[in-house]
């Protein structure tokens, strides 16, 4: 801050420069303009930084994808200096090092937030250049900042579900007839339990005593259960069986006509 170059004020005569970079954990920024000219006529301007920015991103935002997170760290630079490149009287350029950016325009399939960001880019009046890595040292250092969890130990030895949720399949028993329905009784006959249906009565059989085909066997016991059948509700209207004419055999064709009003059925012979 105190040696050359200090940071400058912003002209908003020249057209600004925003240096962005993206690392696994965090975002680096720096907007800039052209400062002082070489003395060879040939040679380019230095940009002049005006100011710095650097921020870290949320858990969920270390799970995008290199993309993502390239395009992330613009979108948090121009929210960041929205007040400077949100009305800028020439194009401002997006200085990066990843060359995928350059083709944001081009058709591709968006998710949500990527649609969102892209939506967002509209509104400011900007173009993108590609620069190498090694010349983009500075945005680079300010995305990596110190003391910040770099996601070195993320997603590792993580349980997904509880071990009590797995059943062991060695440990299952091979249950006698006699104690299937012994259990049937306590937990699908009895008064208290008031017959429940395939689903529950599995649950049921599961937490106190699991056994080999134990669903299967569930199924069938209660499609056998004669107060499940008697109080199961129709879903399915019945359909009435198709009422077969009779007719002479060697019948024509046309020979005999059938009309049928409401319940009476009339029968006329051709012939």
């Amino acid at each position: 801050m105190c040696s050359h170059p200090v940071l400058t004020q912003p002209d908003f005569e020249k057209p600004f420069f925003l240096q962005t970079d993206a690392s696994a954990y965090g975002v680096g920024t720096i907007l800039s303009q052209e400062g002082e000219h070489h003395a060879v006529a040939s040679q380019k301007p230095k940009l002049h930084p005006i100011t710095y920015y650097s921020a870290t991103f949320t858990p969920t935002e270390q799970n995008y994808d290199i993309y993502e997170q390239e395009l992330l760290a613009i979108m948090k630079a121009l929210t960041h200096w929205q007040h400077y490149l949100g009305w800028t009287k020439t194009p401002f350029t997006i200085l990066t090092d990843h060359a995928n950016l350059q083709y944001w325009k081009a058709p591709q399939k968006l998710n949500h937030h990527t649609a969102r960001w892209h939506a967002d880019l509209q509104e400011y009046d900007f173009v993108i250049k590609h620069i190498p890595g090694k010349i983009n040292t500075s945005a680079n250092k300010l995305s990596c900042p110190p003391n910040t969890d770099q996601g070195e130990n993320d997603n590792q030895d993580q349980m997904l579900l509880k071990p009590k949720l797995f059943i062991n399949a060695a440990h299952l028993l091979m249950l006698p007839e006699s104690s299937k329905r012994n259990l049937m009784a306590l937990i699908h006959d009895h008064p208290t339990a008031r017959h429940p249906g395939c689903g529950e009565t599995i649950r049921k059989a599961t937490e106190v005593l699991p056994w080999t085909g134990m669903c299967q066997w569930i199924s069938d016991y209660i499609k056998g259960c004669a107060i499940c059948q008697q109080n199961k509700i129709l879903t399915h209207q019945p359909k009435i069986p198709l009422y077969q004419i009779t007719m002479k055999e060697g019948t024509l064709p046309f020979q005999q006509i059938v009309i049928v009003t409401n319940s009476f059925l009339f029968l006329y012979n051709t012939t």
